[in-house]
């Protein structure tokens, strides 16, 4: 199975690297990675990752290797799980990497207003952040109807506190949003330097065997 596709334009080799590649397979890749460098000779090279889904510590040796012969070696097109791994492992300050644009479709998603510019679709799954002002917005709403009731009978220390509790119970609702928010990108953080450390660990304690 081939691991890469190369093209050459100019002096420059571009190879699209693809799938996962890890201890089992990061040889294979070097292999193919140095076929591409003798059939298609170039002062540079870039790695194309858009199709590369995860890199372990195996993976990024061969990066370390690839960079000593080609110093201006550039990684683009590099999606956010593996940017995370690069970045938490140093390699962003070692290596010119870019990160690829966010593509996002619309096909399925909810439409959740339209206007005479366009419609406004529902595209992100996480919930924990909108759970806060959902609620923020209920408890906002309920104490309003007594505080009008208030208006009307001209009660106005009535009106008074409930105004305090529904502004409030807003302040609060963002609030909880906010904590929500930012526990939500540690925890992913968290996740991806763990299964990076892992892989780095599996990968010292099981030698690479000869190739037959």
């Amino acid at each position: 199975m081939e691991l890469i596709d190369a093209k050459r334009e100019g002096d420059t080799l571009t190879v699209f690297l693809k799938g996962h590649i890890d201890s089992s397979n990061a040889a294979a890749l070097e292999q193919e990675i140095d076929q591409a460098r003798q059939e298609h000779p170039a002062r540079d090279l870039v790695l194309d990752a858009q199709d590369l889904v995860y890199i372990s510590s195996a993976g990024l040796r061969v990066l370390l290797r690839l960079r000593k012969t080609y110093p201006a070696l550039k990684v683009i097109n590099v999606s956010s799980e593996v940017y995370e791994i690069l970045d938490m492992t140093g390699f962003t300050e070692m290596l010119d990497v870019t990160k690829a644009y966010r593509v996002i479709s619309v096909e399925g998603c909810e439409v959740i207003g339209q206007g005479a510019n366009g419609k406004v679709y529902r595209i992100d799954p996480d919930t924990i952040a909108k759970i806060g002002p959902m609620l923020g917005l209920m408890g906002t709403l309920i104490p309003m109807g007594p505080a009008l009731v208030g208006l009307s009978t001209g009660d106005i220390a009535s009106m008074a506190y409930n105004m305090q509790v529904a502004f409030a119970t807003t302040v609060i609702g963002l609030f909880s949003a906010a904590i929500g928010f930012v526990v939500l990108q540690c925890k992913q953080r968290w996740y991806a330097r763990d299964l990076a450390a892992l892989e780095f660990v599996a990968s010292l304690r099981t030698p690479n065997t000869p190739a037959a």
